[in-house]
């Protein structure tokens, strides 16, 4: 990123039931202004200049079936909101001014798997069921289906 500072407050919980487990999220991502360097279409100037990108909301539900002690299918709804970049020249169509906001949410499904008490894997596949994907500062947010795998291992 920009090197920016940001400060994230957000609150979280959930509830457990027999063999279902419902989760939420909810959080503020202020992202503070600062002077740092970035695309300038006036090659003559390098210097550091103000930016202010946008703060995001963000809210996450989730909600799991832990079907026997190790295996856990998952369907979770992702929210982000992201506020104008401000007094941004936009990178691709290089008008000046504001860049607008975005909206996006995406809808997902997950199997996650306790392989050991240490060691766990999952895949998990998301695509995006309403938005608006603009230009800001981050010129275009990844708004396509995606599909991951993943394994850790606990310490």
């Amino acid at each position: 990123g920009s090197g920016q500072w940001d400060v994230y407050l957000g609150l979280g919980g959930f509830i457990a039931r027999d063999d279902f487990r419902f989760g939420f999220e909810t959080g503020y991502n202020a992202r503070l202004p600062d002077r740092v360097s970035y695309y300038n279409p006036d090659a003559r100037v390098r210097r550091r200049q103000h930016l202010d990108p946008g703060d995001e909301q963000r809210l996450h539900l989730d909600g799991a079936y832990h079907g026997g002690r190790w295996l856990a299918p998952e369907v979770f709804l992702d929210v982000l909101h992201r506020d104008p970049t401000k007094k941004f020249e936009n990178p691709i169509t290089h008008r000046p001014g504001t860049a607008p906001e975005m909206y996006l949410a995406e809808l997902g499904l997950a199997v996650r798997a306790e392989l050991t008490e240490s060691t766990h894997a999952g895949v998990v596949v998301q695509h995006p069921i309403w938005g608006k994907a603009t230009m800001t500062f981050f010129p275009l947010d990844v708004t396509g289906p995606r599909a991951y795998l993943y394994a850790g291992y606990r310490f």
